[in-house]
């Protein structure tokens, strides 16, 4: 009667475990293909070192081997919020940076918000890369990105004139 009982309960902890493996192997999956997606990546095999070092460091922030999903990983997953790592490419720093700052510099454009207000939002975006990446982005890259942004936005309300 024991042995029965020691049976079932192996065979009960091993599809536990077993399904809890199956699991974390979607999410990883899941990740991989969000990366891709994300980053308009084809194969992660023509990259360049930088590149897959940067991914795999992508990767390893948002997916645990052991535990699955991290809670930077649901958020990637759930509200495509991407992050920064110590190994983010140039290209990256400046996509993630673009993506969070474009709204506050479209209001400064559009009047809506004062330069100095704009200016306390950049600082703060500028604080969570460097906190995300464990270094400083470099402030000439985060104002030439800026700049980039309000002139794409100026030439937008320019067009919408009519004379």
């Amino acid at each position: 009667m024991m042995g029965s009982f020691n049976t079932a309960y192996q065979n009960s902890k091993d599809s536990v475990l077993r399904e809890k493996r199956e699991l974390i192997d979607r999410q990883h999956v899941d990740i991989i293909n969000a990366i891709k997606k994300e980053y308009a990546v084809e194969s992660f095999t023509t990259l360049t070192e930088s590149e897959k070092r940067s991914f795999e460091s992508l990767v390893l922030e948002m997916w645990s081997p052991k535990e699955g999903l991290t809670a930077k990983g649901e958020k990637f997953l759930n509200e495509s919020r991407t992050i920064l790592t110590k190994d983010s490419t140039e290209e990256q720093i400046e996509r993630y940076f673009k993506r969070v700052a474009s709204a506050h510099i479209k209001n400064n454009v559009n009047g809506n918000l004062a330069l100095g207000a704009l200016e306390e939002k950049l600082k703060e975006i500028k604080k969570e890369m460097d906190e995300m990446r464990g270094e400083k982005v470099s402030t000439v890259n985060i104002k030439r990105w800026t700049l980039e942004i309000m002139l794409d936005e100026a030439k937008r309300a320019v067009r919408s004139f009519k004379l």
